[in-house]
């Protein structure tokens, strides 16, 4: 197979729409041109639940993202195989180097799976991960691969 020219998402919130308003900053009472940088409080986006109380999307600025995180960590194995040799990992509020260290050790062999996703689980990012769209599920669920190595 030849190489996947683009990167692939390992870690990632999927972003769906672009606004012009910023309802980041109508949510602090702001317009858009004076928000003073309001999603900086919000590092990690500001969570909108749907009428039930349930936890659905992430506004960040002008940007609505999903509320889950695409993680495709167990999945890595199965993409290189198909030749993805580059995968993008977005910023989060919490140690990017060390989720970096560990997808770099799940795609070098030198940790399994299921320890680096549990590592992954404790370094602080507050949302619940996702992979049910590669998995042909709704794609905000997370599938727990068994044979995931």
């Amino acid at each position: 197979t030849l190489p996947y020219a683009r990167p692939l998402n390992g870690l990632i919130r999927p972003d769906g729409e672009h606004s012009a308003r910023c309802y980041h900053a109508r949510a602090h009472n702001r317009t858009k041109d004076g928000c003073l940088f309001v999603c900086e409080e919000d590092p990690d986006g500001l969570d909108l639940e749907t009428m039930d109380g349930k936890k659905f999307l992430t506004i960040n600025g002008i940007q609505t993202l999903s509320h889950s995180c695409l993680n495709l960590m167990q999945e890595l194995s199965e993409m290189v195989e198909m030749g993805v040799n580059k995968f993008r990992l977005s910023p989060h509020d919490h140690d990017m180097v060390k989720v970096a260290e560990l997808f770099r050790a799940v795609l070098d062999k030198k940790m399994v799976t299921a320890e680096a996703i549990s590592q992954l689980k404790e370094i602080g990012l507050n949302v619940p991960f996702s992979n049910g769209f590669y998995q042909k599920v709704d794609g905000c669920q997370w599938v727990e691969l068994e044979d995931a190595a």
